[in-house]
């Protein structure tokens, strides 16, 4: 997990955004309000879809017009295993983590605290998988 990701306000322009990503070589943000709790979460694939492929100006487009709304979200302390599962059956590369109340990250209020990439998850994965080789061999 990534912790402290870089994020973007909804009100922010697609412009900002984008550079936002190419300047933390990034793919996506999530999306916060003024306190750090997660309203969406905007991707490069957003940007060329719903943007560049309509060619209306980045400088004219808000993140909250494009974002996606509805995110699956982790919390700090969910499995690797489980959050990789979360990430395939939602055929989704990022997942943002969540700080939560009572540890519900289904309600979808939180604040943001960091992000799993699909390269995170597959290196969890590795891991555990070569931690299990070694209880194996003892």
């Amino acid at each position: 997990m990534s912790k402290d990701p870089i994020t973007v306000k909804p009100s922010a322009t697609i412009k900002v955004a984008s550079d936002l990503m190419m300047e933390h070589d990034i793919g996506a943000l999530p999306v916060v309000d003024v306190s750090g709790n997660i309203l969406g979460i905007i991707t490069e694939r957003d940007i060329v879809g719903k943007v560049v492929y309509k060619k209306l100006k980045p400088t004219d487009v808000k993140v909250e017009d494009i974002m996606t709304k509805e995110v699956a979200m982790a919390v700090p302390q969910m499995e690797i295993e489980d959050a990789a599962r979360l990430m395939l059956s939602r055929d989704i590369r990022r997942l943002p983590v969540i700080e939560c109340e009572f540890n519900k990250p289904y309600l979808h209020q939180g604040k943001c605290v960091g992000i799993v990439t699909n390269v995170d998850a597959l290196r969890g994965l590795l891991e555990t998988n070569k931690e299990c080789k070694k209880e194996k061999k003892k």
